[in-house]
């Protein structure tokens, strides 16, 4: 009798636990409700975008319509071929360029376009990928379009994704390892398909809050030390950046490098180090969180640290001023 008022003691606590959670905006682990429409697994990149995928991303903060193109760019159809006396211009990154929380046309890569005359600004983002995908995808993709400049949008979750071959608790991901000089190697390819261990574990962090918060509360501060540790110095990053800068290069494109602390994996992540190691690199850096002018009290969506349209078009501004101010696109090959 005494063990049966206790499990019931026990669960009434749990339920009210869960119900004070959710009314103080603690909840699970937000996920969309049908996230198979637009992206999908991808044996060579961990996950993609799905082609042709059209839908409604409905989440507690927003609510967006997203329309892929033949080739999974969340954007209009584009040819690998130039069209004739353009210029180019290819952004790669995460949710920060797909557009998490914002309409097609409100990304920054599509404010850029509508501000440059004769100039294709392609949208290659795709949600939560780290520098490791974002050059895989370049490589055997993205130099199909024969870019005049790779913008590369980063943002601070990025050297922790990339020491890992496991995000998000469910998504399985390539992995490249340091070989010294600059070398990497690729690990983990073919990327198998989340386990039903795995996938059990995220509905849970997805159905419970106090599972999910106990997790990130809790586990987490443990966790981020080993996080922030792994990566340190940066080293991987960083030769994964030179790498997508020697693709550039190679395929006579300018870069131009975007970065944002958010979603840093702890407060102690050293996201001022991450951007002066890139400039020592000489590239050349736009350093989002310190542009004057930058707010996130006005440029972020409520609730979240992903821009909102007002931060999408200070993005589109900071980008086309360094665009301006270095002839980026003077230079390049001639338009076709």
């Amino acid at each position: 009798m005494e063990i049966a008022l206790l499990l019931a003691s026990a669960g009434v606590s749990l339920i009210l636990a869960e119900a004070m959670l959710r009314i103080l905006d603690r909840g699970p682990l937000p996920v969309n409700p049908v996230p198979g429409d637009f992206w999908r697994h991808d044996a060579q990149l961990g996950w993609s975008n799905s082609p042709g995928a059209v839908g409604v991303f409905d989440h507690p903060r927003f609510r967006i319509n997203v329309h892929a193109n033949s080739k999974g760019l969340r954007d209009r159809e584009y040819a690998y071929d130039r069209t004739p006396g353009t210029r180019r211009i290819l952004v790669i990154g995460d949710s920060f360029v797909w557009g998490y929380g914002v309409e097609q046309d409100e990304t920054f890569p599509k404010v850029l376009e509508s501000q440059l005359p004769g100039v294709e600004v392609i949208n290659a983002g795709v949600a939560g990928y780290g520098t490791d995908q974002e050059l895989l995808w370049l490589r055997s993709e993205g130099v199909r379009y024969r870019p005049d400049l790779v913008i590369l949008e980063m943002c601070g979750n990025d050297d922790d994704e990339n020491n890992s071959d496991l995000v998000y608790n469910v998504y399985h991901k390539p992995r490249f390892r340091q070989t010294g000089n600059g070398g990497l190697s690729l690990t983990g390819v073919p990327v198998p398909e989340p386990s039903r261990a795995l996938r059990l574990k995220h509905w849970i962090f997805t159905h419970s809050a106090l599972v999910f918060q106990l997790k990130s509360g809790i586990i987490d501060r443990f966790r981020h030390p080993r996080m922030t540790t792994r990566g340190a110095g940066f080293g991987l990053t960083l030769d994964l950046v030179d790498a997508i800068a020697r693709v550039a290069r190679d395929a006579d494109a300018g870069l131009v490098v975007v970065t944002t602390s958010r979603y840093a994996p702890s407060p102690t992540f050293r996201y001022d180090e991450l951007v002066a190691a890139l400039r020592r690199r000489g590239l050349l850096i736009l350093d989002i969180d310190h542009a004057p002018g930058y707010d996130t009290g006005t440029m972020l969506i409520a609730g979240d640290a992903h821009w909102n349209p007002a931060g999408h078009r200070f993005v589109a501004q900071q980008v086309l001023a360094a665009i301006e101010d270095n002839h980026l696109l003077d230079e390049r090959r001639p338009a076709d």
